[in-house]
């Protein structure tokens, strides 16, 4: 099935400001080879897409994710994050997913099974669009520069060496 076929023409889309769109289609129909296109060229260009009141099983969820590229991980590896306390009342600092890894995660996919009004809510930032705004003196500067990504101890389930 196609966009097109799939009535995405039709679709309610909102922009968000700076960046990104707010898309009402069912994800649950598999695309077909020029849908699959379309929706990574929007992906690519719009970045991110928000796909609200979903009803995607795991299975489901990859073969979306699958439009982007190849999708990491084994079946039941993916992180849960709760809204029951955990993780304080308010938002975390900012963060970046996965950054210690060696080559940064092309996508991110969050899957939401209870988004509580008020209470549960994500912002991202444009880091492709953040390094084209540096002035060229700058950007030479930061360049050669490492990045370390650290997490409080009191943040981390993890063992403390």
């Amino acid at each position: 099935m196609s966009f097109a076929e799939a009535g995405f023409e039709r679709a309610a889309v909102q922009k968000f400001a700076p960046f990104g769109l707010e898309i009402e289609f069912d994800l649950t129909h598999p695309l077909d080879e020029a849908g699959q296109r379309a929706f990574r060229n929007l992906f690519y260009r719009e970045k991110p897409l928000v796909f609200r009141n979903q009803k995607l099983d795991e299975e489901a969820q990859i073969r979306v994710l699958g439009y982007l590229g190849r999708v990491l991980g084994a079946r039941g590896e993916y992180r849960e994050i709760s809204s029951d306390g955990n993780l304080g009342a308010g938002p975390l600092c900012y963060h970046s997913d996965l950054s210690f890894t060696d080559e940064p995660f092309k996508v991110l996919s969050l899957y939401a099974l209870e988004v509580l009004e008020g209470g549960s809510w994500t912002s991202f930032a444009d880091g492709i669009a953040a390094l084209r705004a540096l002035p060229e003196e700058l950007r030479r500067k930061v360049e050669a520069l490492d990045a370390v990504a650290g997490i409080s101890a009191t943040q981390t389930h993890r063992a403390i060496a």
